[in-house]
């Protein structure tokens, strides 16, 4: 079981646990779409514009270190200047 960990300035927190990993830029999709979701939920029109736009990546781990190594609480970065997969635009 893996916990990925949202690292932004406005949804700073936000944490979602999965079983399974496909590839880092499924990773950042999904803790978009759930975070979106849960918004959409709250009906915050706002704030689910605002996540609709995030721009996600990991940056410290390959896909290999994540599903081999036994840390299992991850961050995932908001940074404009990256693309989802963490190469540089």
């Amino acid at each position: 079981m893996y916990t990925f960990i949202l690292s932004s300035m406005r949804f700073q927190g936000y944490t979602i646990t999965v079983d399974d990993v496909l590839s880092i830029d499924d990773i950042c999709r999904r803790i978009k779409d759930e975070l979106i979701v849960s918004l959409e939920q709250l009906n915050l029109q706002i704030l689910v514009q605002e996540a609709r736009q995030l721009k996600l990546h990991i940056h410290d781990y390959t896909l290999v270190e994540i599903l081999s190594n036994e840390q299992n609480q991850y961050y995932i970065c908001e940074c404009p200047s990256h693309s989802t997969n963490g190469e540089e635009e």
